[in-house]
This record gives C-alpha cells, structure tokens and sequence, in this order.
C-alpha cells in the first residue's frame, strides 16, 4: 500500500456553475432554426482561457404531428454540438438532439438530453442557448399540443471545469 500527499493537481475542478430552467411553454411552427425563447444561459467570466464548459441540456418537446422537431446547441450564434455528415442538401438538418414522432398522436412528448464539453479558449462570459425547428406542424416546449400530459420544466446548465 503506498500512501502520501498528492500535490501539483489543479484540473478538473468545477469553478462556477450556472443553469436556466425555463417553465414556460414556447411554440414554434417554422422550419427554420429559431432561438427558443428564453432558453439561454450565461456564465459568469471565465477563470482562464484553459478552461471548459461542461453543457447539459434537458428539453420535452411535444408537436401537433407526427414529424420530427430538431434541436441544436449554440455558443453564441456558433453552433458547437451537432451531427455531421449529411448530404449537402440536408445538412441544415444536422442537430444535437431530435424528437420524432412517426406514428405517434399529436398529444405525445419527449424527454430529450444533450451533454458536451466545450472549450471556448476565452476568459469572456458565454452564452449558451437552443434552437429548434420542424418539419411541419406546430412544436411546444414543456408541454404536449393538447397539454393532456401535465407541464414540465427544461434546463441549461453550464459547469465551468477548471484546466
């Protein structure tokens, strides 16, 4: 058994954390990516250019047909955390996290999660946020098209991980 005191290690320690949880009950009806409203979070400034931002997303979201509803992450307006690889035509499509509903009625909902670590290589404060779009229809965020299935809240959370 070897015992001691471990020195020299400073990494890999949380420094700040920051969340949004967004209770109310956005729409969308666009097949253009759009900002969710309110779905955003802001870090305080970073404690080095070294440091990360671990990113969790928690997002239910219901639509009126059975397509898909797509969602992205976002740094700002860089998008940092999505799906590559599709043809050209199609590549606008690329998301962090999708909600499709082939065959499901229009009262479902879907609990999607995303996790990424991202180095924004700035000591400025960052802003997180999500974007959605759909195929056809209408999407809701926290709740179901028919709102039969209760509300439920979302989140953004944001730990800065110290290098």
């Amino acid at each position: 058994t070897n015992s001691g005191t471990a020195t020299g290690f400073g990494g890999g320690k949380c420094l700040a954390v920051v969340q949004t949880v967004l209770v109310t009950q956005p729409t969308s009806t666009t097949n253009d990516w759009v900002d969710i409203s309110g779905f955003t979070v802001t870090t305080g400034t970073l404690a080095s250019t070294s440091s990360k931002c671990l990113v969790t997303v928690h997002a239910h979201v219901g639509q009126s047909t059975s397509q898909g509803i797509y969602l992205r992450l976002l740094r700002g307006s860089t998008v940092i955390y999505v799906g590559t690889g599709e043809a050209a035509s199609n590549s606008s499509w690329n998301a962090s996290m999708i909600g499709s509903y082939a065959g499901a009625t229009s009262a479902s909902i879907q609990s999607d999660t995303a996790t990424f670590l991202d180095s924004p290589s700035s000591t400025s404060a960052q802003t997180y946020k999500v974007q959605w779009r759909t195929i056809s229809g209408t999407v809701y965020l926290n709740k179901d098209s028919a709102g039969s299935y209760g509300k439920m809240p979302s989140s953004i959370m944001v730990m800065e991980i110290g290098a």
